[in-house]
């Protein structure tokens, strides 16, 4: 760690780092953009961590914003049951799908990595892949998540080679 009586503008002097000629991030922008965006995610019986994705405005409500969190589906798993139950719709037994709400905490923090607190959020499953083991959340709260991580646009995957920076 870095000694307590650096203020935030010496620390980013102090982190800065060029990687073949490349200006990397700064500690701070390594906190914002990595850590900061990742949160933890509960059910009732479970748990695991998640990252927020995507928080914007609703295009229906500019007051409002819509927040996503990418997780994986094994993590939300107990909050999804199927039963089997009458359709009177269909005259038959059907499967159906039943979706929990789920509990999403984002962390605050002080001196760039120390957990000060958290805050939950309930969130609903929007959708879930259990083969791919990949699930995506929406936040039940029309505030804003000022960290969220970048997603690698799909031109760009194909010359991101082990050791690439990602996070730039």
């Amino acid at each position: 760690g870095f000694p307590l009586w650096y203020n935030e503008n010496e620390m980013e002097q102090v982190c800065k780092i060029k990687l073949k000629g490349v200006m990397m991030l700064t500690l701070k922008e390594q906190h914002e953009k990595i850590l900061y965006p990742v949160v933890r995610v509960r059910t009732t019986k479970a748990g695991g961590s998640g990252t927020v994705i995507y928080s914007k405005p609703d295009p229906d409500n500019k007051e409002e914003y819509l927040s996503f969190v990418l997780t994986c589906s094994h993590v939300i798993d107990d909050a999804v049951s199927v039963k089997r139950d009458w359709d009177s719709q269909l005259k038959k037994k059907i499967d159906k799908e039943f979706l929990e709400q789920v509990q999403v905490e984002i962390f605050d923090y002080a001196y760039l990595s120390k957990v000060n607190s958290s805050n939950a959020y309930q969130a609903d499953i929007v959708t879930y892949d259990k083969y791919h083991d990949i699930a995506i959340l929406k936040l039940d709260s029309p505030k804003k998540i000022e960290y969220t991580a970048s997603i690698i646009p799909k031109d760009k995957i194909a010359n991101t080679k082990l050791f690439t920076p990602t996070w730039t």
